[in-house]
Order: structure tokens, then sequence, then C-alpha cells
């Protein structure tokens, strides 16, 4: 209906020419209302363009528009409006109404009467009004609502009203938000209603206080409940000290600030009310003894007054749960920056030095920083720190170090043993707890003070401890257990291997797996822990970074490949594996290590560059690779071992090596896949010894191609199944198919088939 009500006063504004007289004129309100000036400039410009344009047009559209203003009049409001103006103001105070025109500027139009008792009660009678919104404005002598005491300077309040309620009030709420409202209905093309309840809703916010109070129009300060609390707490909070502070200057900042974003920024301000009530406070409750003015829920209004200060103190609202709990006040601008209160029968409170140090000895002392007090009669260890003698755990006494104290992290100390220590600002941690010195990021500066740069990846020992540094990316840190023996992996480096060993105090987590871990939170992205082995420079090409990384098996074949022998290999060409051209990769290599790669280089057949079965390089026939599958070929007698090869992540892998070769006798080998009913392991072909089915068979091999089908051989008849001979039966031959587990899996036969 308001939507409709406003759609019929622009229609009648725009046909209808206004100039009635009013008891005040525009010049007057001008001066000293916060509405710009220039905003009734343009509209009178806009008037007179207006009046030009009208000029030029045709006499016949002249006479269409008289014709139609002669037919419709338009409809003038008078009414009487009532209500309430309360600050609180003095008895007397000036009430006004002025007319908005259809872009919410006065129009010079205005109606005067003033307050009849202290409560601000008015009644005024409103005659041909074009619109049905008004701006309402109070002005007089503010009373405290602290001390009843009057403004010695006078004070202006407004509120945008709806002609159709016959009662409004003027108070501090609708003040603050009026021209908030007006902002949201001119500009974001809002309804006046809604404009209204989102600026009064968006001020009450400013203020801590996320209660719907209802229509403004209903709030009565000389109401005793908790809506009325609410607005009289406002309104103290922005009187504060009114001998000492401008309340118009205050309340103009305020208006201007939440104009635009709906947002009470000026954080100096906010911090200096705040201020003002928490030292009020606790004199609250003796001015309610002593009676004021008007009757307040003293409850509520102390409530959202403490609510206000000790949120913008951010140690929020004093609750059963928060008994004796400890808050300091972290809002840096305030006057009471930095004081400690606590949480007393839900009120907050000053603490004293043995509630802010409850672990805190409290004696007269002339001792120094990081002094320690042992007090065996209780068993307690005391640190001295901040001029407090600080309860700590009882071990730093116990080992005989000087205290630990926040002034002191990062700096390491021997005991008796010449165990050393770390200071991590509280307490001592011993060097051979890694993994909590690398959880408390502590770095012992000392053991690498005053190290000059050098060439990037020298590694040292620490001044101090035997800790190895390395010097990465301009700058000494603690090396990882590779890069400790090893130095930095880098583009020089990559293919290079060596054997990290075990160290003390190194950095044992892998930076690429950490990453994956944080990234990701996967099982998946691997064990982040270094451990004693064999490693090989890795690069990732992806985002060009380097990595040391544990040898696997498959890291053989460039460990142990010489390339010269795979220049004009043919695709099965087999050979033992080579470590001689590697020795120059391996990194600070002791003997046992060369002994190791050469052992295993040794075992190892290779075609093509991968490692092979046994049998490729023991028989002289090369690779039995895929496309040699079903060869048979005669050859020596061998007998090959296999072992399993443990590697991360619970993975075990089956290679085969030589363990004696029998030229003297002659067997005769098929080439055939190494299926089982679990994953194949590598390589996934082999020589077979040939047994009498596969010579019988021959040349027909068993593959999956064949599954289920006959084959006659020279003596026997066969069936071919999971890439196997065996027998058929006499059933299966009358048959001339085999049902197989693989064709039941594959649909091409029934159960009942294969009995």
């Amino acid at each position: 209906m308001k939507n409709l009500a406003i759609l019929s006063f622009l229609l009648s504004f725009i046909l209808v020419s206004c100039g009635d007289d009013s008891s005040s004129s525009a010049n007057e309100f001008n001066e000293d209302s916060e509405l710009s000036s220039s905003s009734s400039e343009k509209a009178n410009k806009s008037s007179k363009s207006s009046s030009s344009s009208e000029k030029n047009k045709s006499s016949s559209s002249s006479s269409k528009k008289s014709e139609k203003n002669t037919e419709n009049p338009p409809k003038l409001i008078s009414t009487t409006i009532s209500g309430m103006a309360q600050g609180p103001f003095e008895k007397g105070a000036t009430v006004s109404v002025y007319e908005l025109d259809e872009n919410f500027e006065t129009t010079g139009n205005s109606i005067k009467s003033k307050t009849t008792n202290d409560r601000g009660e008015f009644s005024i009678k409103i005659k041909d009004f074009k619109s049905q919104y008004a701006l309402l404005k109070v002005e007089g002598n503010l009373l405290d609502i602290c001390t009843v005491e009057k403004t010695a300077n006078k004070t202006t309040l407004y509120a945008v009203a709806d002609l159709s309620t016959p009662k409004t009030n003027i108070n501090i709420l609708t003040h603050l938000a009026h021209k908030r409202a007006l902002y949201l209905v001119t500009k974001k093309n809002m309804t006046v209603a809604k404009a209204q309840k989102q600026a009064e809703t968006e001020v009450l916010k400013s203020f801590g206080i996320d209660e719907d109070l209802g229509a403004t129009e209903e709030l009565d300060i000389f109401v005793e409940d908790k809506k009325s609390s609410a607005l009289i707490t406002i309104s103290a909070l922005m009187q504060g000290d009114l001998s000492n502070r401008g309340v118009k200057d205050l309340l103009t900042a305020y208006i201007s600030d939440i104009e635009k974003d709906g947002t009470w920024d000026d954080e100096k301000t906010i911090t200096k009310i705040a201020d003002w009530a928490y030292e009020r406070d606790n004199k609250f409750w003796s001015l309610f003894e002593k009676g004021l003015l008007f009757p307040i829920d003293n409850y509520s209004f102390v409530k959202y007054m403490d609510n206000f200060w000790q949120q913008k103190y951010g140690i929020g609202n004093c609750t059963k749960k928060r008994e004796n709990e400890v808050k300091k006040n972290n809002n840096p601008i305030s006057g009471h920056a930095n004081i400690y209160f606590i949480c007393k029968a839900q009120i907050w409170t000053i603490a004293k030095k043995e509630e802010i140090y409850p672990d805190t000895l409290h004696i007269d002392t002339t001792a120094s920083e990081g002094d320690l007090y042992w007090d065996k009669e209780y068993s307690v260890c005391y640190v001295y720190e901040d001029s407090l003698w600080i309860k700590i755990n009882k071990t730093n006494c116990k080992i005989g170090l000087s205290g630990c104290t926040k002034l002191r992290k990062n700096d390491a100390e021997q005991d008796s043993d010449n165990q050393w220590y770390i200071c991590d600002g509280k307490e001592w941690i011993s060097m051979n707890d890694y993994e909590t010195i690398k959880e408390k990021g502590l770095v012992f500066e000392k053991d690498f003070q005053n190290w000059k740069d050098t060439t990037e990846g020298a590694i040292r020992k620490g001044n101090i401890t035997d800790i190895i540094y390395i010097f990465d990316n301009k700058k000494w840190r603690v090396a990882t257990l590779p890069e400790a023996s090893l130095g930095l992996c880098n583009e020089k480096t990559v293919g290079f291997f060596g054997y990290a060993e075990e160290r003390k105090m190194q950095d044992l987590i892998e930076p690429r797996i950490n990453a994956c871990i944080e990234e990701f939170h996967s099982s998946e992205c691997g064990d982040p822990t270094y451990l004693p082995g064999y490693y090989i420079c890795r690069k990732n090409y992806s985002n060009t970074t380097f990595f040391w990384e544990q040898l696997e098996y498959r890291d053989y074949n460039s460990i142990c490949n010489n390339s010269s022998d795979d220049e004009n290999s043919k695709k099965s060409n087999a050979y033992w594996g080579n470590f001689t051209p590697a020795k120059k990769k391996c990194i600070n290599c002791k003997q046992e290590n060369i002994d190791f790669f050469e052992n295993q280089c040794q075992k190892r057949c290779y075609v093509s560059g991968n490692i092979a079965h046994a049998s490729a390089c023991a028989l002289g026939f090369g690779g039995c690779t895929k496309d040699l599958y079903g060869t048979m070929k005669e050859g020596p007698s061998i007998k090959v071992g296999t072992e399993s090869i443990y590697e991360r992540y619970e993975n075990y892998y089956q290679l085969s090596y030589l363990i004696s070769i029998d030229s003297t006798k002659k067997a005769t080998y098929i080439c055939r896949s190494r299926y089982t009913y679990e994953e194949p392991t590598y390589p996934a072909y082999e020589w077979y010894v040939a047994s009498d089915i596969d010579i019988d068979a021959f040349p027909t091999i068993c593959t999956w191609d064949i599954e289920g089908q006959i084959v006659v051989g020279k003596k026997n008849t066969y069936v071919c199944e999971a890439e196997s001979f065996r027998l058929a039966t006499q059933k299966e031959i009358d048959a001339g198919f085999a049902c197989t587990y693989e064709l039941i899996d594959q649909g091409k036969c029934k159960a009942k088939e294969k009995e």
C-alpha cells in the first residue's frame, strides 16, 4: 500500500505545480539543516529548466496538460501528527515538520510547534502537504541522562516521517539513521519503510545491539522496558560527558560516517566512548538509587552499556562459564589499554597481580632477568622474568642450566654431561628431541653466527654443535639428512647418488612430501621422514624443483646401465649391469658403498636399459619380450634365484639373479609371461624351461586369445586355460571347446557347462 501511495504522490507531484505559503522559509531551514543546500539549488535549477522547456512545447500539448490538471486535481494531505521528541529535551523544544519533494528534498513548506512537557510530547496540524513523507526536526536543550543537567548549547535531532501514520517519534535512533535511510531510498531505490528498517538495524548493530526494537514510533524512554533501555543506552553513549565534548559535532560525524556503507568506522571516537562507558560503569547503579527524571530498566541499561565497552576492549561478556577467566584490554588506542580484567560473578573487574599470574611467586627481590629459584620444600621451579618469579617446569632447575626466558629464545647451553639444550622462550628442550625442536621452529642461531655467504650448496658443521648447515638460496639453514652427507640437489647434481648417514639434529622432514600433506592432507603423500639409506638427486620438471629421493630398484637402471651398451643394440639386446661408468656420480662414496652397487649391478640383467630376468643374459637369447612371446629356443642349463627388494609404502619386488650355468647340459626354453592371479611383478616376461606339454603343442601357444580352445598336439589333445595347456577331457573334446573360469566370467558359457 505504501508503494502505491508513493506512486500516487509522484504522479500528482509531476502534474501539479507547488507554491503554498508556510510559516517558515526554506532559507531558515537550510541554515541549520544537515541536508545539503546544494540539493535545493539543484531542485530550483531543475524547476527553472523545466519551466523553460514547457514554454517551447506545442500549444496542443500544453492544452492537453492543462486539461488533465483540471480533470485530476492533486490530492493534498491535511492531518494531525503527534508523538514525542526525546533526547531527552527540556520542555519547550521546537518541533518542525518539513515537506519533502519526489527527490526527498525540502520544498520550503514547513510548520512549527513546541513540546508541551519534559516527555517531549507534541501535536502539529498539517495542511495541504503534497507529499506523503516529511522531515521532522526537534531543537532544544538536552537533559543529561546520567545527571539530569541541561546542556548549554542546543541540539538538533531529525526523523523521516510517513504522514499516513498519525503518531511518530523523534529520538536518537531516528536521527542517527535518517540520512542513511534517505541514501538507500534515493541511491539504492529502496522503499522508505525498508530503508528505514535497514538503517535503524545498522545503527543498533554499531552499538552492539542485535535485537529488533520494533517500530521506532512506539519507543518511549519514559517507559520502563528492555526496548526503551536500548534507546536510552544509545542516547547516553552519544551524550557521554556533555560538559567536555560537543554532542552536535559527534552526531554529525556519525551520520556522515554511516551514510553510504552503514558502518561506523571511526575507531578513535568509538574507543573514547567505550572508555567513558567503562569509567561510568561502577557509578550507574548509584545513579539509579538516587532516582532519575524517568524510569529505566536498570538491568537492561547496564547490560547494553557494558556490552558496548567490553566488545570494544575485546574481552567479551562475563558469563558464568567464564568465571575467573582473565582477559586483557587489547584495544591499543584505549586510555585503559593493557589493563587486565577478571570475570567474577558475571562482572568484569580489574584483576590483581596474583590473579593475572596465578603461578607466580610474589616476593620482594633484587633478582636479575633469567635467575632461577628452586623451592626444594615444594619441589617447584621459578624463573625471574618481567620482574616476576614465574613457575616453570621443575626440570629446568634440575638440569643445571641458567633460566630460559622469552628474551633468550633460540639460545643454547650444555649441561654437565655436555648435552645440548635449546631455549624455546619458556623451557629448555633437549637437542636430541628433534621433533619438538622442529615443531616449535627453533633455530640455534649462535651455531652459525657471523658466517659469511659462500658457494651455493656448500655444507658446514656448526660452531658449537654437530649440526650440518647448508648454504641455500643465499642463506644458511639446517641441512636435511641426505643433504648433510650428499650436499645440495640441483641442476648440476641430477642423477648423482650416495649414502646418507644417520645424524642427530638434522632436518628429517622431506619438504616435497610435507608440502603434499599440507595441500592434500592425504596418506598417499608418503612418509615425510628421511631415513638413513641411499638417495638419488631428482628434478621435478613440472615446477623445476630438485629433491633427494630414496633409491628404489628401478633407479639401478640409470646407475648400473652403461649407456654405450645400448647405442647400437637391438630391441631385445641383453647384458649384465656395469657400475664403472657411474662411479663419478657416487657422492662421498665409501668403499662399502661402491662394493654394494657393483654387486647389485653385476647381479642384474638389463634389456635395452631396463632390468630384465636373469635368464635373458645367461641363455644368450636376449630378452624375453612381448614380441617373442611363445618362442622356443635351446640353451644351456641354468639355475636362477630370486630375492625380495623392499621399497617404501610396504611394496616388495621379486628380482632374479644367476646362481649357475652349465653349457654341457641343454634344455628347451619358452618365452612366457609371469602371470599370477595377483598383479604381475616386473619384468612381465621371462624364459622358462619348456614343459613336455609346451613342446608337444608347439607351435601353438596358449594365450588369452585362444582361451578355452581345444588344441591337438603331436601326442595328446589339450585345452588352453589361463595361458597354460592342460589335458582335455573327453567331454570337452566332444564339445569342441572347454568352459573355463575366465569364459564364465566373460559370460561366454555357464558354470553347469563346466561340469
